[in-house]
């Protein structure tokens, strides 16, 4: 009995560890291959996009060729197999990535276009991972971004200026 007990406590237990390990970020309903069917070009309407797949992460107004684009991003990550092996897991460890990006086109009457969907799977090792994180090129990208609102400050400035003047 005492066995019993402690082979359930132990299942119990990594259960609840690997269900940890997963993540899922942005549109559930973008991995649904059913409800891109439901979509009508030149018939579908952007509430009826809405009503089908959520709020869109991004809205892009395309002047040029006088559409609209919604996107809608989906992220799920699990940790490799290889983690969970021991001495294997600290050099091999990491998580098994799948992104969907879908992209939803409109006419200027706001009527359903096409679709273009971008998926991708990767793995990213956990190490590498870090050290892109905490490494150079985020100081170097952060001083750049620095240097461009420096700019534009000063750009703001001298008009604010000119304005005073005028």
């Amino acid at each position: 009995m005492k066995t019993k007990l402690r082979v359930a406590f132990a299942a119990a237990v990594t259960a609840l560890c690997l269900a940890g390990c997963a993540s899922n970020f942005g549109s559930e309903p973008a991995q649904d291959f059913g409800k891109y069917l439901a979509l009508k070009p030149n018939v579908s309407s952007k509430a009826f996009v809405f009503e089908t797949f959520g709020q869109p992460h991004d809205v892009l107004d395309l002047q040029a060729s006088n559409e609209s684009m919604w996107i809608y991003y989906s992220v799920s990550t699990h940790m490799s197999a290889a983690t969970f092996v021991p001495i294997v897991g600290l050099f091999a460890g990491g998580n098994d990535m799948d992104t969907k990006i879908a992209d939803f086109y409109f006419d200027k009457n706001g009527l359903f276009l096409k679709t273009e969907t971008l998926s991708k799977s990767q793995y990213v090792n956990q190490w590498v991972a870090m050290g892109t994180a905490f490494g150079s090129n985020m100081a170097a990208g952060v001083t750049g971004k620095l240097w461009e609102m420096n700019d534009l400050v000063a750009m703001i400035e001298e008009w604010e200026g000119e304005q005073r003047v005028a």
